[in-house]
């Protein structure tokens, strides 16, 4: 076979030493030729200075691969073009022409690096600068903490009321886009140095429900190129207590009903998102952290790394809880009506909406003081029903006050 007739794949298989060193000036990277498979400072990340990229160990054979911890997997191709400044294809023909032994045009491209640096940083200090600016603007405006309430009740959280931190506010005129203003309940989102990260807003309308626009929940910029590179979270409560436990929640309404849940006795905060969740870190004095999950994959999946982060670090207790019902979250947790009774000496928990309307589960609940027959006939019902099956659970504990 002739090289004209090879792959890209063959022609540069086993080539990208060579290749790398022809076509990269890029230091970080050099770095990280010099001891492929380990992680060394990212040359895609200025504000990286370790662990933030590594070429994988068989890298020369494997097309160039290498990992970025923001980028993901990347191509050998990828890479150059990223660094250069240039494009996927210009670099694959430049890399064929170097291979052939031919002439190739690339100190034009070196040249270009340093100006091409100073442009992308000069374009992401004024993203930087625009979200500080846009951040401080926000904090500075007068608040009317009535349309949060109002949202918070509409939610089923007015006992959280009393519990909110400070950095959850209200702002009764914030610019949704260039043109429109709504009312919104703003949550302050800090790093683990206590410095604002970004802003959480969700918009809302004049009577405190959510407003009728495409994106209800939305982040301000970061203030620092690192931001969500850091642990990240806002604290929604302040507890009445010291007891060196954390409660940790995604969603910002999640992390309130836990605090209600919980009585307000410990410091509760949401990590606004999944990746969040992963990211976060306790307080050095924390003894204990208890990950509340919201229950689908995503949720699942941030709580085990997070848990399996603090466990290895040994220096907290661990518990993870997780709702009973597919797809709910705590919020979804607290606003469940659950129905206790007894029937031959076991005690079924069943939730209000498995019932068809608040008037028959009221009579559910009326009829099982007195009347065993009609609710053996009502559970058979829903046993009968694999829909509603999921909304009984039955036990031999003594039950609950009803909610």
């Amino acid at each position: 076979m002739s090289n004209d007739n090879l792959t890209f794949f063959e022609k540069t298989h086993g080539q990208w030493e060579r290749i790398f060193n022809e076509f990269v000036a890029d230091p970080k990277f050099l770095l990280a030729m010099q001891n492929a498979g380990k992680h060394k400072p990212s040359p895609f990340n200025p504000e990286s200075t370790k662990n933030g990229f590594r070429l994988d160990k068989d890298y020369n054979t494997k097309g160039g691969l290498g990992y970025c911890n923001l980028a993901g997997a990347m191509s050998g191709v990828k890479m150059i073009a990223f660094l250069n400044g240039s494009t996927t294809n210009e670099v694959s023909s430049q890399i064929y022409k170097f291979l052939d032994g031919k002439a190739i045009d690339i100190i034009k491209t070196r040249t270009n690096i340093e100006a091409s640096r100073k442009k992308q940083k000069h374009q992401d200090l004024q993203k930087l600068n625009f979200s500080r600016q846009l951040i401080s603007d926000i904090l500075k405006q007068p608040t009317d903490n009535k349309f949060r309430d109002q949202y918070l009740v509409s939610r089923g959280l007015e006992k959280a009321i009393p519990m909110l931190n400070n950095d959850i506010r209200s702002i009764p005129n914030l610019y949704y886009d260039k043109t429109t203003t709504h009312p919104a309940m703003v949550a302050v989102v800090r790093n683990e140095d206590n410095k604002i990260a970004f802003l959480h807003r969700t918009f809302l309308d004049e009577k405190g429900n959510k407003a009728d626009v495409s994106e209800v929940k939305k982040v301000t910029g970061p203030t620092r190129a690192d931001a969500y590179q850091r642990p990240f979270n806002t604290q929604v409560n302040e507890p009445t207590k010291n007891n060196k436990v954390e409660h940790v929640a995604e969603g910002i309404e999640s992390a309130l009903a836990v605090a209600v849940i919980t009585r307000n006795k410990d410091r509760v905060v949401s990590t606004v998102n999944a990746h969040g969740m992963t990211m976060f870190e306790p307080k050095s004095d924390t003894k204990q952290v208890h990950i509340w999950a919201d229950n689908d994959k995503a949720g699942i999946d941030a709580a085990k790394k997070l848990q399996e982060k603090l466990l290895a670090a040994g220096k907290v207790k661990v518990q993870v809880v997780i709702p009973k019902k597919q797809g709910h979250d705590f919020l979804d947790e607290l606003n469940t009506v659950v129905f206790k009774v007894k029937l031959e000496n076991f005690y079924y928990e069943i939730e209000e909406t498995t019932f068809k309307s608040k008037e028959a589960a009221n009579k559910f609940l009326k009829e099982s003081e007195k009347n065993d027959f009609y609710v053996k006939a009502e559970l058979l019902k829903i046993k009968q029903n694999p829909t509603q099956l999921s909304n009984i659970r039955m036990n031999l504990k003594t039950p609950a006050k009803l909610r």
